[in-house]
């Protein structure tokens, strides 16, 4: 038997998908690096993920009822019309 993964690749960037992303900002997981220093010299990389600050807010979305996620940013700044 064979068996298929489908993926959807409508919500993605550069093949992977993006999960944790802001409705209103787009802001997205960041990538980089952790740089470990020791007396004074880089001893070490490693990479590492920045996530957004998101929260599930139900918002009015074109006249309806939705629940988004939506990064604290926006939150604060008043972007969002909550239900």
């Amino acid at each position: 038997m064979i068996s298929y993964l489908i993926v959807d690749f409508s919500k993605s960037i550069g093949g992977a998908i993006v999960m944790a992303k802001c409705a209103i900002c787009e802001k997205a997981v960041s990538h980089g690096n952790k740089i470990s220093i020791a007396r004074s010299h880089v001893s070490r990389r490693a990479s590492r993920t920045w996530k957004p600050n998101l929260r599930s807010v139900k918002a009015v979305v074109d006249g309806e009822t939705k629940t988004i996620q939506v990064c604290s940013k926006c939150l604060r700044s008043g972007k969002v019309n909550r239900a």
